[in-house]
């Protein structure tokens, strides 16, 4: 964007380089789930990228062969680097296009299991008491059976379920009032049970699917079930436009109002024909 040239982009990605995270271990330390508000820093490091370049716009540059040899992917915690991939359709094919979004707000290791559910369900309403067990199969499952704040309910896979089966509308109203602590929910929670299987690891590993399945039985004796190789909102099982249209109203209306929202996501979808200060007042209401 700032038309840099071949020594700038080598030397800003050398100055990002120099403040890359490192191994998960900046994220996550004994015991800090528990007491944590925030997740993660990714925005930091979007900002020190961002920084990196605007150096380099000014002739302040890294080190320019930082990504070349082994050194700098040890030490960031990799154990190899595919070559290859790096540079595999440089200019014409760009993977941010291909990112994930998430339609529920629970960690995406929740997904697999949930969006199993969504499957089974094919839109229908389920009344809690109607169901006598919910089973959920799959690999990398966050099992948390008890959460207490919210955090540890964001990364509880029941909790996550339990919501979505009480009714409650994906969104921030998950959360922010405590929805996740009321009777009902917990009480679903208590139905859920767990089934974990080596194949749906090996289907991760090999081929990058977070595959899953779930079983919701009822008291009638009937059985819902569905298997689903990749959680809503991959590429490969994409959130549709209106569902995201959808998902950004009932994250922004509280804050700024409905009429605002509808004119801020007009203007994202218009990006060409938007300034970016023009974007940054819309964001607070202005």
């Amino acid at each position: 964007m700032l038309g840099l040239d071949r020594e700038g982009i080598a030397g800003s990605f050398g100055t990002a380089g120099l403040v890359v995270p490192g191994t998960s271990q900046h994220t996550w330390a004994p015991g800090s789930l528990e007491k944590a508000i925030i997740k993660s820093n990714y925005g930091i490091y979007g900002f020190l990228g961002t920084f990196a370049a605007l150096q380099a716009e000014q002739g302040m540059v890294g080190p320019k062969d930082i990504l070349d040899g082994d050194e700098f992917w040890t030490k960031t915690g990799a154990n190899n680097c595919n070559y290859f991939e790096l540079t595999r359709g440089l200019g014409s094919d760009y993977l941010i296009t291909e990112v994930g979004f998430k339609p529920v707000p629970s960690c995406r290791g929740t997904h697999p299991q949930l969006t199993a559910v969504m499957e089974a369900l094919k839109g229908k309403v389920i009344e809690s008491g109607d169901i006598d067990e919910i089973v959920l199969y799959g690999g990398r499952m966050l099992t948390r059976p008890k959460w207490d704040t919210m955090l540890e309910a964001e990364f509880s896979t029941a909790c996550a379920v339990a919501l979505y089966l009480s009714g409650v509308e994906p969104g921030p109203d998950w959360y922010l009032r405590g929805r996740y602590k009321d009777k009902d929910v917990l009480g679903i929670a208590k139905k859920i049970r767990f089934v974990e299987e080596l194949k749906y690891w090996e289907i991760w590993v090999k081929y990058g699917k977070l595959a899953a399945a779930a079983e919701i039985r009822t008291k009638d004796g009937k059985m819902k079930k569905a298997y689903i190789e990749y959680p809503k909102g991959e590429p490969q099982n994409p959130m549709t436009e209106a569902e995201h249209r959808k998902k950004f109203a009932g994250n922004c209306a509280a804050v700024i109002g409905t009429k605002q929202t509808e004119k801020l996501y007009q203007a994202i979808m218009n990006l060409e024909n938007t300034s970016v200060a023009e974007l940054m007042r819309m964001t607070f209401g202005k």
